[in-house]
């Protein structure tokens, strides 16, 4: 009988630690996601970009309640969430001849203003320095940032590399280090907080960047997701 109780209470400990473990989707039904991120202060709230099988193919979505419902904001196909102004939010419109740059929105997306960059092609995707909120950073066909919250923008000092960037950011650790990447497997390193980019590292085929990440401890320790998996540099990627 106590073998009985103690079996019964094991299934029950292990069914509970399952449940606690499952994943429940909420939607939207079709397509695919290819970016989410949730409001820092309401986690109901979230914003997605959308791909579909048709064109226009990419939307940026929001949900107010959790993912009950889903509103189409626009034809953006990458988002940046503010870090400390949770109704602050940008947006990347740089889909095929019809792009034209980074919207910026005040109000958890219900409106968007056209006024940060009006000159960048194919833009994809953009991203808030955590710590200083006016560096941010675009890419696209190229890659470009700003040091004041979008009055003014620059390229960064390298060569010009007519290819698509896939993504940048500034480490949050050390921010004098900034990161880019792109789809051909070049991989690039300022130390200069994006002054120069003296490092450009040319990566084997199959291992093209698709983000990247630092340790808080040591940030010479550089993680690359790539097609092949997880590579690690302990020397800044040198």
């Amino acid at each position: 009988m106590r073998l009985s109780i103690t079996f019964f209470l094991m299934l029950l400990l292990l069914s509970s630690f399952v449940f606690a473990q499952r994943w429940e989707p909420i939607g939207p039904e079709s397509g695919r996601i290819i970016q989410v991120a949730a409001d820092w202060n309401h986690p109901d709230t979230i914003f997605a970009v959308h791909e579909g099988f048709s064109e226009p193919s990419h939307f940026l979505i929001r949900s107010l309640n959790g993912g009950a419902r889903w509103d189409t904001l626009g034809e953006y196909n990458g988002f940046a969430l503010h870090p400390s102004s949770p109704e602050t939010l940008l947006a990347t419109f740089g889909i095929g001849s019809f792009s034209d740059g980074i919207y910026k929105s005040e109000n958890l997306g219900e409106d968007f203003d056209h006024s940060l960059f009006y000159s960048f092609y194919l833009a994809s995707g953009a991203r808030y320095n955590p710590d200083n909120p006016r560096n941010i950073f675009c890419w696209g066909q190229g890659l470009i940032y700003t040091s004041d919250g979008g009055g003014t923008w620059g390229r960064p000092s390298f060569p010009s590399i007519p290819m698509m960037y896939y993504g940048a950011f500034a480490d949050p650790f050390a921010q004098n280090h900034y990161w880019g990447w792109t789809d051909s497997g070049l991989l690039i390193h300022s130390s200069d907080r994006g002054e120069t980019w003296p490092d450009m590292f040319s990566l084997p085929d199959g291992t093209a960047p698709i983000d990247v990440a630092v340790s808080a401890i040591d940030t010479s320790y550089v993680y690359m997701a790539n097609w092949q998996g997880i590579s690690r540099s302990v020397d800044y990627g040198e």
